[in-house]
């Protein structure tokens, strides 16, 4: 099952790309000041020579070249990375936001199957637990129905009064546990 929305949760996706991609391009930033202040440094300890100031002049332009295409790639990069996780945790996480909804409406969803490499497989495991349990307890509550409507039509036959009335008392607490609860 997919989000209906490819921009699902923006501030997820954000945090989750920003941040990696500012930390790359700090790491970056701090590589150029490690390359270049150096190279500019040479300028500032005086050049001696036109030749000398040439050769320094094209080692700076050479260093530019090369180093500012793979930052960029590097970036990019980064990002495109950071936009796959975000999809891959994503995906898991809309199936949990799906099966907590039909709870919410009051069914049971079936189990929730996510793939076998995603990060959350114990979460996963919990939830499903949760939703067994939740299939298990309506199950036991449509037995106790079903014993307190054979109770009550004995009950009638027999014209026991205080039982139709208590077996009465215990149909309505479990129809309002029904509607409060969940749904099979």
């Amino acid at each position: 099952m997919r989000s209906q929305s490819f921009l699902a949760n923006p501030s997820f996706r954000a945090h989750l790309i920003c941040v990696s991609t500012a930390f790359t391009a700090a790491l970056l930033g701090m590589g150029a000041a490690a390359v270049f202040i150096p190279l500019f440094q040479r300028f500032d300890a005086g050049v001696t020579s036109p030749d000398e100031m040439l050769r320094l002049t094209g080692e700076i332009l050479e260093v530019h070249a090369r180093y500012w295409p793979v930052t960029f790639v590097s970036l990019l990069s980064t990002f495109c990375c950071s936009w796959f996780l975000y999809g891959r945790m994503r995906g898991p996480l809309f199936r949990f936001v799906v099966a907590f909804r039909a709870i919410a409406a009051g069914s049971l969803p079936e189990s929730v199957v996510i793939r076998g490499t995603d990060y959350i497989q114990e979460e996963c495991a919990e939830l499903n637990t949760m939703i067994a349990s939740l299939r298990d307890r309506a199950a036991r509550l449509e037995r106790v129905e079903e014993q307190a409507a054979a109770i009550a039509e004995w009950a009638e036959a027999r014209g026991h009064a205080d039982l139709i009335s208590i077996t009465n008392g215990l149909e309505s607490e479990c129809k309002a546990l029904r509607a409060g609860g969940t749904r099979a």
